[in-house]
């Protein structure tokens, strides 16, 4: 017959169940998007020069050999080493005789907030196994959906290895898209040149001025920084990785016509979309 157990019988006499706030939001709302992928194999005919991206592109060197020019240093691409090229800088990427590599155009976003590479402006590196490697093509060309489970799994794994040599404050970014999360989904669910912070505003039943004077304290750049920056974003996006043409895009964006949209990119972009497009589409 079973014995029935009394409290005094369990070899604990109480319990206890800890949650991990942080590790519930983080999982719930960070987001690796691809944008665009290949495997690549190239000669000398590979180098772009004065690239300017609003996402990541992240290698990972199989053979031969490259470099990555920005500014300040020179990175030199090599077999074994993985490599992060943040948002927003401007670089040259070269080869003098042959290079071969696994390479992923992607944000990396909590919430719909700033880019966690972005900011960093400088190309990172770190080392890979090379069975590590073998492991990971070989799933990011399956049809298997474990493979494919698995792969994603080994990517997060590559973004931690350079979010640990970076050390970002990682706190301080989840708090900040943690209050304005419902804010920044909102702009990206409504982006339009003719969305403003007053309108966000008025939408979501908040103070303006209130809204406003925090955001800018809170974040370093105002609320309609932040819309005339994912408008651009979106603009480039379209622009690089679709085939609609610049009219049909600021048709999209619900611009007047496409002059207003071409005159606002170039303001802030430096560049005319037709210009940009020409200058970074298919840059891998």
């Amino acid at each position: 017959m079973f014995k029935i157990l009394s409290i005094k019988d369990l070899p604990y006499t109480f319990m206890e169940n800890i949650k991990y706030d942080f590790f519930r939001n983080i999982i719930n709302n960070i987001n690796i998007n691809i944008l665009e992928h290949g495997y690549y194999k190239g000669d000398e005919s590979w180098r772009y020069y004065d690239v300017f991206s609003p996402f990541n592109r992240i290698y990972f060197m199989v053979a031969g050999e490259g470099r990555v020019e920005t500014q300040n240093e020179t990175v030199i691409l090599e077999p074994g080493k993985m490599y992060v090229i943040p948002p927003n800088i401007k670089f040259n990427v070269v080869c003098d005789n042959y290079i071969e590599k696994f390479y992923i155009h992607f944000n990396a976003v909590l919430f719909s907030g700033i880019d966690l590479f972005d900011g960093i402006g400088r190309c990172i590196y770190a080392e890979i196994d090379n069975h590590w490697l073998k492991e990971f093509l070989n799933c990011a060309k399956s049809n298997s959906l474990a493979d494919i489970f698995n792969c994603k799994a080994m990517l997060f794994e590559a973004m931690s290895v350079f979010l640990n040599q970076l050390s970002l404050d990682i706190g301080t970014t989840f708090s900040i898209n943690f209050k304005y999360g419902q804010i920044h989904t909102f702009i990206n669910e409504n982006l339009s040149a003719a969305l403003t912070s007053k309108k966000v505003a008025e939408a979501l039943n908040l103070s303006h001025s209130s809204l406003i004077k925090k955001y800018k304290k809170d974040t370093g750049i105002t609320l309609n920084s932040y819309i005339r920056n994912a408008l651009l974003k979106r603009a480039i996006e379209k622009l690089l990785f679709t085939d609609a043409s610049i009219k049909e895009i600021a048709f999209d964006l619900k611009f007047t016509d496409e002059f207003y949209f071409s005159r606002f990119f170039k303001k802030h972009i430096g560049f005319s979309p037709r210009e940009y497009k020409a200058a970074n589409k298919f840059k891998i």
